[in-house]
């Protein structure tokens, strides 16, 4: 799970104040992302979750989500996107509306390693999910003859993969 890494990622980097753009709670894969990273900064002494704002999505919902999650006097200064391309959406909001500087003076992160979070536009950074590694659980699981057996969860690693949109691990906290 590296919805934990990328929380770390972006304390170590500085950041203290956090705003999360999450997806819709009827989601599984949303919960769990929002619930990995709100552990591991609930878990750091001097941070906090200032604003969770449903991105419905979409690039549209994450443009707005983050005009309401900076709209704050305790503004964050790092933002968790639970996917890429809300991610994107509030990056241009932060960069084009606010005037804002991405990461000086907001670090952002997103979910899923869509081709355009490497764009040099974005260079987002981003937890990389293994898409055909998840497809080939899913169709073992579906395979599988039926039983009373308890449900099988079955955990997969993904990858942080570091671009621009975070800042680097400040040296107090390496």
């Amino acid at each position: 799970m590296a919805g934990p890494g990328a929380a770390e990622l972006l304390l170590r980097g500085g950041g203290r104040r956090f705003g999360i753009v999450a997806g819709p709670s009827s989601l599984t894969t949303m919960v769990e992302r929002q619930r990995a990273v709100v552990d591991r900064l609930q878990a750091a002494p001097d941070a906090s979750v200032v604003a969770i704002v449903d991105g419905g999505l979409t690039y549209e919902g994450g443009y707005e989500a983050a005009l309401a999650i900076m709209d704050r006097a305790d503004r964050p200064d790092s933002v968790v996107c639970m996917t890429d391309i809300m991610a994107l959406g509030a990056m241009d909001a932060i960069r084009h509306r606010l005037s804002l500087r991405i990461p000086d003076d907001v670090a952002i992160i997103g979910f899923d390693d869509i081709a355009e979070a490497a764009h040099a536009s974005y260079s987002l950074t981003t937890v990389k999910t293994p898409l055909v590694e998840m497809v080939g659980h899913m169709i073992d699981l579906i395979a599988m003859p039926e039983t009373d057996a308890a449900p099988r969860i079955v955990e997969i690693d993904a990858e942080l993969v570091v671009r621009r949109s975070t800042r680097a691990a400040h040296p107090a906290a390496q």
